[in-house]
């Protein structure tokens, strides 16, 4: 995780760059996009819409990065793909 470099695509500044099918812009191995993690997102609109609404932070680099400086610091965070009442129903942790 520490090693990936989370970056955000930057600005075509012509139209020419907009439109290529490349990228106009250099691209290391460990570069991720997360900007791009939409593309990858095949389930159905409703879906989709839902996912959006709760974790669209999962696309913003900065979001990414701010996982990396916990890490550096020895932070680990506890990420959870459901909310508190959908993991544990009725069963209260204490």
């Amino acid at each position: 995780m520490t090693e990936c470099n989370f970056r955000k695509i930057p600005t075509a500044k012509t139209e020419w760059e907009e439109m290529s099918d490349a990228p106009w812009y250099p691209v290391a191995e460990n570069d991720i996009f997360p900007e791009e993690f939409r593309l990858f997102f095949t389930g159905r609109p409703a879906a989709r819409k839902a996912f959006e609404r709760r974790h669209s932070d999962l696309y913003d680099y900065k979001y990414w990065q701010d996982i990396q400086a916990a890490l550096r610091q020895g932070r680990v965070e506890d990420t959870f793909p459901y909310r508190r009442k959908k993991r544990f129903g009725s069963v209260h942790v204490q």
